[in-house]
């Protein structure tokens, strides 16, 4: 069997990576401030998530604000909507959230606020069972519901938009540092948040694969590229509304397509995808490329080969294999058409039918290549057995094998 394993940056971050590439399009979403605003006095603005691993299989809240405040005091909203997130799920990765429009100006501080109040957040103990927290309180004793973090931008985190000029910001968000778990009950873990967020302006920042999803708009052949219509984590992908922005991607002779369950690379991979229907899903793996700034694809993929598009799918990592039947563990389930929730455990029924792929791989892959310990998205449909677990079938259906994160501590050399 072969594993697809990979190392990690075993830091405890949430990394809220915002590009602002002053362009001057018209209009801006502020609070505090006007918001009619000229032609030449707003850019364009991408903002992006992404996390590190922790000890939560599950850490979904919603963001009801990311809010960057001018040296004049105005506030400046760039997130449209409240948005649902599982920061859990973001360790290998960075996800485009909007792409917002902002005032050129200097700027002098950014806050993200969160919603615990319909949190679904579970905490795994020493034994490898999760838990599922109940109580979650911040650093005086107090019941959270909302909290709002604000870092300084001074001194080198200095952040100007000006016309032509390109910037990237970090936003960090320590989980670790940010979340302490009481075990005193084991039954019962209670939640302290006392969060941490530090900020760096650093327009290099390429240590995690990008993510783009979405809505199909448009397919340029001739230019190598298409765009989406953002729909961001677990956002639905139905109607055709842009409050989240649109994003452009490129693609070259190496990004691999995945086409409703076929396999394609290149220039013949954007010819299939410019076939599709408009607002048809998709999903784009790659990198963010500076002078200029671009997103390039490595990995796309449209209609039923995206999660919860045509399929059920199940995230998670395999801790048993009897056969064809697999044991998910940690497992995030998206059901068609609804947000992504959290389950310990999920069985999966695999055979010789189901399209096993790997990622950024355009190699023949089996359902014999899986391996206890992989990390995997598995689409298929899902069922509740006689015995009142969930069981998803995925015999007719599709794996996909992903990076596998290796944790540990060494002991010799």
């Amino acid at each position: 069997m072969k594993v697809f394993i990979s190392r990690f940056r075993s830091l405890f971050l949430v990394l809220l990576a915002i590009l602002f590439a002053a362009t001057g399009i018209t209009g801006c979403s502020s609070g505090g401030g006007s918001s009619d605003l000229a032609k030449t006095d707003s850019g364009e603005i991408a903002i992006s998530l992404t996390d590190a691993m922790g000890d939560f299989g599950s850490y979904t809240v919603d963001i009801l604000s990311v809010d960057l405040t001018m040296a004049n005091g105005t506030q400046v909203s760039t997130l449209p909507i409240t948005t649902r997130i599982d920061f859990a799920q973001y360790t290998e990765m960075t996800e485009f959230l909007t792409a917002a429009q902002v005032p050129f100006g200097s700027y002098t501080a950014a806050s993200l606020t969160l919603d615990y109040q319909n949190a679904d957040i579970q905490v795994e103990d020493e034994n490898g069972q999760y838990f599922k927290i109940t109580e979650i309180q911040d650093a005086s004793g107090n019941p959270v519901t909302t909290l709002t973090i604000t870092v300084n931008l001074e001194n080198r985190n200095h952040l100007t938009i000006a016309p032509g000029i390109l910037s990237h910001l970090a936003l960090d968000f320590d989980l670790k540092a940010s979340n302490h778990i009481d075990f005193s009950d084991p039954a019962n873990p209670v939640l302290t948040v006392d969060p941490f967020l530090v900020a760096d302006v650093d327009r290099t920042n390429g240590n995690k694969i990008h993510k783009v999803r979405g809505l199909l708009e448009e397919v340029d052949v001739d230019a190598g590229s298409f765009s989406v219509i953002l729909r961001p984590f677990s956002s639905a992908l139905s109607d055709n509304h842009t409050r989240y922005g649109i994003q452009s991607v490129l693609t070259d002779s190496e990004t691999i397509f995945n086409i409703n369950q076929e396999s394609l690379q290149g220039e013949e991979g954007l010819q299939a995808l410019a076939e599709l229907d408009a607002l048809t899903p998709v999903v784009a793996l790659g990198d963010l490329e500076f002078d200029p700034l671009v997103f390039r694809a490595r990995e796309v993929y449209a209609g039923s080969s995206v999660p919860g598009a045509s399929l059920d799918a199940v995230n998670g990592y395999v801790v048993k294999r009897s056969g064809d039947v697999l044991t998910i563990k940690g497992a995030g389930l998206m059901r068609k058409g609804t947000d992504r929730v959290f389950h310990e455990a999920i069985t999966v029924l695999i055979s010789e039918s189901t399209l096993v792929t790997r990622e950024f791989s355009t190699d023949a892959w089996s359902k014999d290549d899986i391996s206890i310990g992989q990390h995997v998205m598995v689409m298929g449909t899902l069922t509740l057995t006689d015995e009142g677990s969930l069981e998803l079938d995925a015999t007719e259906g599709y794996l996909k094998m992903l990076m596998t994160c290796v944790r540990g501590s060494v002991i010799s050399k």
